[in-house]
């Protein structure tokens, strides 16, 4: 689902005279790569972007000398802030109950933490440490909406190729 606003233009407005617009669009774009991979495109409020452009904010400080003095690539710096967010933010996106990728995913998918360290190539003990502490790292959340994906394409596919049979029974009993 796709947010009302464009987050990206966004925080460049909400940072003008603060940083450029290349760096207001890197902590924007970081933001928009945190909703897509940890949120699965959760529509933002402002409230939650103007929460989160703080925090990323607060963070690109702290890096700002060291991604201009390595001269890192557009790409690395939005990658830092949507990792970054990845491991702070669940609370600001749902304060009332804490957004806990691994639990959610396992009671979605009627999985146990076990069978999904398996399909993700985790173990039990590091999924269940994560889930306990609710701080996966970057790649497992990555891992996981991977492997999200990868069930949805599969059922799609199985969906297409049932009808797909279905189409050629009735195209066959019919050219008799």
């Amino acid at each position: 689902m796709k947010n009302c606003f464009n987050i990206r233009d966004y925080v460049i407005d909400l940072y003008k005279g603060k940083y450029s617009t290349s760096e207001a669009s890197v902590i924007g774009n970081g933001i928009e790569r945190f909703q897509s991979d940890v949120l699965n495109n959760q529509t933002l409020s402002y409230e939650q972007v103007n929460a989160l452009a703080e925090m990323a904010d607060k963070y690109y400080t702290q890096i700002r000398e060291k991604l201009i003095s390595e001269k890192a690539p557009i790409n690395e710096k939005r990658q830092l802030i949507a990792d970054y967010l990845t491991e702070n933010a669940p609370l600001i996106i749902n304060p009332k109950e804490s957004f806990n990728i691994i639990k959610d995913t396992c009671k979605e998918l009627k999985m146990n933490y076990e069978d999904l360290g398996s399909a993700i190539g985790y173990s039990q003990a590091a999924i269940r440490k994560s889930a306990s502490l609710n701080a996966p790292s970057a790649p497992m959340v990555k891992a996981i909406n991977l492997y999200k994906e990868n069930l949805e394409l599969k059922n799609k596919i199985a969906r297409f190729s049932s009808l797909q049979n279905l189409l050629s029974e009735f195209i066959t009993d019919h050219t008799k």
